[in-house]
């Protein structure tokens, strides 16, 4: 198993831990969270070795990292994991602005099954569905 961790910041000069377990390199993965996302990578660490960037992120309707969007994997076994998005595109909700259309997130879904790993290391082989979880402390945004 392959882990990334990845600094996300926001506009506001926040930041985010993610971690996202594979069993081959979480890349590509990374590449699409940064299309559905309106924050940018600080730091990624995958191999040991942490890469530094120049980030810019981008000021929208959720531009804090402390809102996300958790989208939900399985396995065969039944085991579940989360791909935590920070700073979710508005454009990746229904119209209730709180469920993830899958439609809007097709090359990252397709990224992550069977790539994205469970906890217990098996690999994922379908979306669930994703929802939005808005930060709750005001300070944060």
């Amino acid at each position: 198993m392959e882990r990334m961790y990845v600094v996300w910041i926001d506009v506001n000069g926040f930041t985010r831990l993610t971690l996202i377990n594979t069993s081959s390199g979480a890349n590509s993965i990374l590449g699409y969270m940064l299309a559905a996302s309106n924050a940018d990578w600080l730091n990624v660490n995958e191999t040991g070795f942490t890469v530094n960037s120049t980030p810019v992120p981008t000021s929208s309707q959720y531009q804090s990292v402390g809102d996300c969007a958790a989208l939900l994997f399985n396995s065969s076994s039944g085991d579940k994991t989360y791909l935590q998005l920070p700073a979710p595109k508005q454009s990746i909700f229904m119209a209730d602005q709180q469920t993830v259309d899958p439609s809007q997130i097709t090359s990252l879904v397709a990224a992550c099954v069977g790539n994205l790993v469970t906890a217990s290391g098996d690999l994922t082989t379908a979306f669930v569905g994703g929802i939005r979880r808005p930060t709750t402390r005001e300070w944060y945004k």
